[in-house]
């Protein structure tokens, strides 16, 4: 009786931990430069990355940097944050974009920043729209010197 008592709460507690393992994941993500990508292939002389800061740090004028973002559902808003840098009088700009299943409609909120110290972008709006089968990514114009080095995502 005491080994079945003991088993059953056994399994109790590991499921209860599995499903907070889930939940959490559900909830709260990040991303990095360094799982993202330049927008123009022959561009990737142009950035630096030390300590997952990247920076635009070879080519003046903007150049675009990607973020994909995981997401566990759709039909619902998911909040956004960055952080970044600017150059001091130009700003660093990044958008969180959500898309339907086939990329033909979007949904997007906006962020920048010019001080050249790493801090969050100041957003219109704190969260963006994913469509039901939808996906969501980011995309950032970091002006010479400016950077960017976290894109946060979650329910």
């Amino acid at each position: 009786m005491n080994v079945r008592k003991f088993s059953i709460v056994s399994s109790a507690v590991a499921v209860c931990g599995l499903l907070g393992l889930v939940a959490s994941s559900a909830f709260a993500r990040g991303s990095t430069p360094l799982s993202g990508m330049e927008w123009v292939p022959s561009e990737r002389t142009c950035f630096f990355n030390g300590w997952n800061q990247l920076t635009n740090a070879n080519c003046n004028g903007y150049r675009k940097w990607l973020f994909d973002a995981v997401i566990d559902t759709s039909n619902n808003y998911h909040s956004v944050s960055f952080v970044g840098r600017g150059d001091g009088s130009t700003v660093v700009k990044c958008w969180a974009v959500g898309t339907n299943n086939t990329g033909t409609s979007g949904w997007s909120v906006y962020g920048d920043r010019a001080s050249t110290t790493w801090g969050n972008l100041s957003m219109a709006a704190g969260s963006v729209w994913v469509p039901s089968g939808g996906n969501l990514h980011a995309d950032c114009d970091l002006p010479r010197t400016g950077g960017v080095s976290a894109f946060h995502f979650g329910i």
